[in-house]
């Protein structure tokens, strides 16, 4: 079985990997080593998450399981997605995708959703939540999808040329043996738009989902029902009763 670089680091400094990753998870295509998390098979894919990561089944109307939603996420009446939720797709694929895209949409919290597409052959989506709260990375080489970097990589971090570590981990003795050597052109902050430490991971922008069968992004929000040229008091008459229904549910 797969290692990964944060099972590695967690072990090499003697750390208990579930204390290190709390609320955290990874979405492999091979099975994983990680008795500290919870297992759960989606589709083809296998799902190890924190124990304190709440999770959500996902059903069709027929009760059909089509993914299962890791996080915390409220609906449109601001009712909190416990155990199981059901979600209206279809059958064909465009009016599946296009239904469930509708459905995280509709959603505000913060949350990943893993969506099994129904068709003749496996294809998964990886969404998350529109303002990407539940950041969440992926390796394009290994086809891992995961919560944070050292969780993605099954290897040693391949250095990206276009981002520059923050300085202020070199402060950790400890840490600098798995630091790779960084460009000194770059500057120690800024803006990465979807840039990793590792050249082959990239994370999901907000507003966007994750095809697992080509490893490539594609946005799916905003979408039609969006209304444009709202008056400031349109908009807030929106927004108070919206925010009401979620900290409600909260």
């Amino acid at each position: 079985m797969s290692r990964l670089l944060g099972q590695k680091i967690s072990s090499d400094l003697s750390y208990e990997i579930a204390d290190v990753f709390r609320f955290q998870f990874v979405l492999s295509p091979e099975e994983l080593d990680l008795a500290e998390f919870k297992f759960l098979k989606v589709a083809s894919r296998h799902l190890y998450y924190s124990p304190l990561l709440h999770t959500c089944e996902l059903q069709d109307r027929s009760g059909a399981i089509i993914g299962v939603l890791i996080g915390q996420a409220f609906g449109p009446e601001g009712a909190h997605l416990k155990d199981v939720a059901t979600v209206d797709v279809g059958k064909k694929p465009a009016d599946a995708i296009k239904a469930f895209q509708a459905f995280v949409a509709s959603l505000a919290g913060r949350f990943v959703a893993i969506f099994n597409v129904p068709s003749r052959r496996t294809n998964t989506h990886v969404y998350i939540d529109t303002a990407s709260s539940f950041s969440t990375v992926y390796d394009k080489k290994s086809g891992i999808v995961a919560s944070s970097l050292l969780l993605c990589l099954n290897r040693d971090i391949d250095p990206n040329k276009h981002y520059r570590i923050p300085s202020a981990l070199s402060q950790f003795a400890n840490l600098a043996p798995y630091i790779p050597e960084q460009n000194p052109e770059l500057s120690d902050a800024g803006f990465f738009f979807g840039q990793t430490p590792d050249k082959y991971v990239m994370r999901i922008m907000p507003n966007h989902y994750l095809d697992l069968s080509k490893m490539e992004t594609g946005r799916f929000w905003p979408n039609d029902s969006i209304e444009h040229d709202l008056t400031y008091q349109q908009a807030a008459e929106k927004l108070v009763p919206r925010i009401g229904q979620i900290m409600g549910g909260i």
